[in-house]
């Protein structure tokens, strides 16, 4: 999985124009308003979990890209997004087949 974005950061300048899709439950919406990002370069656990239960799908992304998060943010092991989600999909497939 590869994005493309930018920062919503208006001191660097740049502006996100990527639509955010809307998610399917208000519940979800709803949860996703009460959290917020501790900073871009942050991959805080709780939108980590958020993006984990969301199968790392790619309106989970663009929600939290939008909201400021950085592609490139790293969780307090130095892990980012990208990592995580091949972790996931690496274990899935590791499930899939028995090997464990």
């Amino acid at each position: 999985m590869i994005l493309n974005a930018t920062t919503n950061n208006p001191a660097d300048g740049f502006h996100s124009t990527m639509p955010v899709a809307p998610f399917h439950n208000g519940s979800t919406t709803n949860k996703l308003a009460k959290l917020s990002l501790k900073g871009s370069m942050v991959l805080d656990e709780k939108v980590l979990k958020d993006i984990r239960e969301r199968r790392f799908s790619k309106e989970s992304m663009q929600y939290w890209v939008t909201q400021g998060l950085s592609v490139d943010a790293q969780d307090q092991k130095g892990q980012t997004l990208l990592m995580h989600a091949y972790e996931a999909a690496t274990a899935s497939k590791a499930n899939r087949f028995g090997q464990t």
